[in-house]
């Protein structure tokens, strides 16, 4: 157990395979918000496999003494102004990647038919209302009971709790959405599972994570922002991601990568890898921005020739 509140267990063999795990990082401090502990991860050495995971991994029950800053107990942040803001909005409109950004910010259904539409780890709901404005019928899931005050707010379903806890009805939902949320889980096989049970026959599942076959992994290492201990508990190349949806009993399981944030994550990395942590605000600064600005062109001329070196993974599969 570290010697820290949030209380841990062991967890030395693959939660997705069952494999040896070797030590990847150890002792990594959380250098995002601050939540106490020394973190250890772990790689799965079956070379068919390589999930990455924490080891220790904290209790569930403790898991919320890791957020106590975090994204959703906070305010939008201000939009950024600044030369470096005005190039990158250039960039993103000369270079295809404003549409990128467009379709992963609707998880690649912005074209869809609309249906029943439930996010899971929905947030204070800002997805789920830009969903309804294209026709969605729209519910939520989320355990953050100051994200749900703020998403019904906006006149949302909001169901809080646990998605297995809150039985809702078997083949409901047309689509099933999660950004950010798998690598956050104790279990993901079971989120799956219970994310395939909503879903209507011939409903649709899609999945945002972190890519650890990513550009910005290589080049950072362990000052690479999405490492994010102790909130991230397991992180997914395209392989493993498509192999989970495998196991949960999806069909038609896809999973690739995409570059479109990859200034926000040399953002990040690059002030942990300089002062040891990453502070969220309005402004990087000029240097961190010019930098970061010049990462994500990098990124995007990468992925032309390695495909899987997106920062983050995206997997859509069919019930």
């Amino acid at each position: 157990m570290n010697d820290c509140a949030i209380r841990t267990r062991d967890c030395p063999r693959c939660p997705l395979c069952q494999g040896e795990g070797g030590g990847l990082y150890c002792r990594l401090p959380d250098r995002l918000f601050g939540a106490p502990g020394l973190w250890n991860i772990r790689q799965c050495a079956n070379t068919a496999c390589g999930l990455l995971w924490l080891d220790p991994m904290p209790l569930a029950e403790d898991l919320p003494f890791a957020y106590q800053d975090y994204f959703t107990h906070k305010d939008k942040p201000v939009e950024r102004t600044g030369m470096i803001h005005r190039l990158y909005r250039l960039l993103l409109a000369v270079s295809g990647l404003a549409r990128q950004r467009a379709e992963l910010r609707t998880l690649f259904l912005r074209h869809a038919l609309p249906g029943r539409l439930l996010e899971v780890g929905c947030g204070t709901g800002e997805r789920l209302a830009e969903f309804r404005s294209l026709g969605w019928e729209v519910e939520g899931q989320e355990i953050d009971p100051v994200a749900v005050e703020r998403a019904t707010a906006r006149s949302l379903c909001i169901h809080l709790g646990a998605l297995p806890n809150l039985s809702l009805p078997e083949n409901h939902f047309d689509a099933v959405v999660m950004n950010h949320v798998i690598e956050h889980v104790q279990d993901p096989l079971s989120l799956l599972c219970e994310c395939r049970r909503v879903l209507k026959t011939g409903g649709h599942l899609a999945v945002v994570t972190p890519n650890t076959t990513s550009l910005g992994h290589r080049c950072y290492g362990s000052c690479w922002m999405a490492l994010d201990p102790p909130r991230h508990l397991h992180l997914f190349s395209p392989k493993t991601l498509q192999q989970l949806a495998c196991n949960a009993g999806f069909r038609d399981c896809q999973a690739w990568t995409t570059a479109a944030n990859a200034q926000f994550v040399a953002e990040g990395s690059i002030a942990i890898q300089r002062t040891g942590h990453h502070r969220f605000g309005p402004s990087p600064g000029l240097a961190l921005g010019l930098e970061s600005l010049l990462f994500q062109l990098r990124a995007s001329a990468t992925i032309l020739v390695r495909k899987h070196s997106g920062e983050e993974c995206v997997l859509t599969a069919t019930k």
